[in-house]
């Protein structure tokens, strides 16, 4: 049978939502190590990496990921706003303000991100 990255990145996401973390880690980062940098899913990739490593409480491994997520795919309100909850629970306010202010300027809207702006705020 002929390797397919895209079944493999599938299976990344299936593992991510039965909640099989360590399995999910595995087969996302198979399919970004044969998929190059600009393979269609990469920014999906390295978001589900990066919800992964929360769940698993591997934070600076996540902040990483949402990193690479956001780089890649720069409009993902949400996306913003998890890098900066991450950035957030690191204890990292400064970031996490200016990370909160990137999802707000995509969604203004987003009442999660504008209470946890003001949150961060008020401990820098």
């Amino acid at each position: 049978m002929k390797f397919d990255a895209r079944i493999v990145e599938v299976m990344g996401e299936a593992y991510f939502y039965l909640n099989d973390d360590k399995n999910a880690v595995k087969y996302l980062q198979r399919y970004l190590d044969n998929v190059g940098e600009y393979g269609d899913r990469v920014p999906t990739a390295y978001f589900y990496m990066a919800e992964s490593f929360v769940r698993q409480k591997k934070l600076d491994h996540a902040d990483i990921a949402y990193s690479f997520a956001v780089y890649r795919e720069p409009g993902m309100a949400r996306w913003w706003y998890r890098y900066a909850s991450v950035a957030e629970a690191l204890g990292e306010y400064s970031r996490a303000y200016d990370l909160y202010a990137k999802a707000l300027k995509l969604s203004p809207s987003m009442a999660e991100a504008v209470s946890a702006q003001s949150r961060v705020k008020a401990r820098l």
